[in-house]
């Protein structure tokens, strides 16, 4: 076993190393509790309404529903437990309401949470255990008033049924959806097709500097194409608490924090946040760009050397030297080299990379476009930005 769940002082529930983990190594791998499409992505008729699959992929014809006019990949999404006829029923009611557009993303969530409730009560009791804040909207009455109509006859009313429980589940998705994106089309552009909720993901805390991060390979052939994998970035010892980040890596301080604050209730204070704050709004901006481009960032290491939590020394050989790791040393290693992807780089596994203890040197894999790195590619980075040991 990889984790354990442990409860952290200040931080709630939280993932812990349960034994010394290898960069490269997936810690974890999970199917989610529920998964509901992005409004936007399921008007496009691109994106099989089930698993979320980019239909042109698959090279089959697609199937529609005829009565919610969903299309679907194949007819075994079609027949799928997430498409019965209360849901279609519902949203087929979705499709002639008048939900404001923002709303009709969450009602798509509701429909589905309820669906579980009634379907799989275990796993809706798991949902309802998941951390969240109270939820404060006056869209909540809305949307709570469109599932009367959506769900009339649907027998939701032993569940308790209310505007209370709406706003609770919608405080639950709030804090723990993980959007799905992925490379829709032959360009490599990324779209949201749809959000889903995983019940042990759920617990990983952020660090602006993390040390694991999530994939998806929605795209793939097979019925788990929605499991999300959760790998290392590098050695992490026993007792370490697990963190990945809930944006891209190479957002700047101000939007970090705005992002924290807004979604999820709480104002970061990881070690790359202590060194930020106290940068004006112009060196923000500047020292997060040379962040991004792999430069040296000096302010940053005359503060603090800019060290992760929880971040180890890459190398044995520096091991006198943890304090010289910085921002600029984690950018070159993980931030991905594609021009305006932002994706974390992790290595594929420890059996298929050259690891030295704890250093990402062999080959890397993007959790967002996919790109991979091969070691060539990242010692030469490394020589480029004046990062590569002289041993």
């Amino acid at each position: 076993m990889a984790l354990k769940e442990e409860q952290l002082e200040g931080r709630g529930r939280g993932m812990v190393a349960a034994r010394a983990l290898r960069g490269g190594e997936e810690l974890l791998c999970e199917t989610p509790l529920l998964v509901y499409q992005d409004e936007e992505a399921a008007n496009t008729n691109t994106f099989c309404s089930h698993c979320l699959c980019f239909l042109e992929s698959r090279g089959k014809p697609i199937t529609q529903c005829p009565s919610c006019t969903s299309v679907f990949c194949s007819s075994r999404c079609l027949q799928s437990e997430s498409h019965n006829h209360r849901l279609c029923k519902a949203l087929s009611h979705l499709k002639t309401s008048d939900l404001k557009s923002d709303n009709r993303t969450l009602a798509r969530f509701l429909i589905a949470a309820y669906n579980l409730a009634l379907e799989l009560p275990a796993s809706f009791q798991i949902l309802m255990s998941l951390e969240g804040m109270e939820f404060v909207d006056d869209n909540v009455h809305d949307l709570h008033d469109f599932l009367i109509e959506a769900l009339h006859g649907s027998d939701v009313d032993p569940l308790g049924f209310s505007v209370d429980l709406t706003g609770a589940l919608l405080a639950k998705d709030a804090c723990n959806a993980f959007g799905l994106m992925a490379p829709s089309c032959e360009s490599g552009e990324r779209k949201m097709r749809g959000y889903a909720i995983y019940n042990r993901s759920s617990l990983f805390n952020h660090d602006c500097l993390p040390n694991a991060c999530r994939f998806e390979y929605i795209d793939k052939p097979g019925n788990s194409n929605l499991d999300v994998h959760i790998r290392a970035l590098h050695d992490i010892e026993e007792g370490t608490e697990i963190c990945i980040s809930y944006f891209p890596i190479n957002w700047t301080f101000g939007d970090r924090q705005k992002k924290l604050e807004e979604e999820y209730g709480f104002q970061c204070e990881c070690d790359r946040c202590r060194v930020e704050k106290d940068w004006s709004d112009g060196e923000d901006e500047d020292n997060e760009d040379a962040a991004v481009k792999g430069k040296p960032l000096e302010d940053a290491e005359r503060t603090s050397k800019g060290k992760a939590k929880n971040q180890e020394a890459t190398d044995e050989a520096d091991e006198d030297d943890d304090d010289d790791f910085g921002h600029a040393m984690f950018f070159v290693k993980y931030l991905c080299p594609v021009d305006d992807c932002g994706g974390t780089m992790a290595p594929l596994s420890p059996k298929h990379s050259h690891m030295r203890s704890g250093a990402a040197v062999g080959p890397m894999e993007c959790n967002y476009c996919g790109h991979l790195r091969t070691e060539e590619e990242f010692l030469h980075d490394l020589e480029e930005h004046k990062l590569l040991d002289d041993d």
